[in-house]
């Protein structure tokens, strides 16, 4: 009788913890050459997931587009910021727990870099690791220091230089007005 109490409570076990979440973020085969290089990931999350990100540490800068050749459809590169040479990258398309697809960078395949990795779900940051490519391998386990909301990845933020110009642009009218007031008729 204790016996088949043993078994009920392990196999209860077994399926609370086979119920939690799975993620892995895999580097698939050897890099891909070009006037830069890529590599292949694939990214699994059992509970789903439809954005993700990723924020260069070291090295790089990633190459533009950085996200390239989804296996699914409805995935496509996002907003890039640093120019032609970002050092942040998304991606998004409908919610998913499998993909794989391309990572591309401006550097030559035998330099180090590192970047970080997540994934949300909707609002929720669901996944984040750390990948480290040393110059022959990938290491993929590492923890981010990097944890943004997904309203800070989407929304594109003005730049400086911009708004102080036109701060100095408006400023600049104020002398302009009081002469204007001060003119006689």
């Amino acid at each position: 009788m204790a016996v088949d109490k043993a078994r009920y409570v392990a196999c209860i076990l077994v399926m609370l913890i086979g119920a939690t979440a799975r993620a892995d973020l895999v580097s698939q085969g050897t890099g891909i050459e070009g006037n830069s290089w890529g590599q292949l990931f694939s990214f699994t999350w059992s509970s789903g997931y439809d954005l993700f990100a990723g924020q260069i540490v070291s090295g790089g800068p990633f190459e533009s587009p950085t996200h390239r050749n989804f296996s699914d459809g409805s995935w496509s590169n996002g907003l890039e910021l640093g120019g032609g040479s970002p050092y942040q990258a998304t991606a998004s398309g409908s919610s998913t727990t499998y993909i794989e697809w391309e990572v591309w960078f401006s550097s030559d395949m035998s330099d180090p870099v590192t970047w970080d990795f997540v994934a949300f779900d909707g609002d929720t940051l669901t996944f984040s690791a750390r990948a480290t490519w040393n110059g022959s391998f990938w290491d993929t386990g590492g923890t981010p220091d990097w944890n943004p909301t997904r309203e800070q990845l989407t929304q594109n933020i003005p730049l400086p230089t911009p708004v102080l110009l036109g701060v100095a642009g408006l400023a600049g009218m104020v002398p302009l007005r009081r002469r204007l007031m001060i003119r006689p008729r």
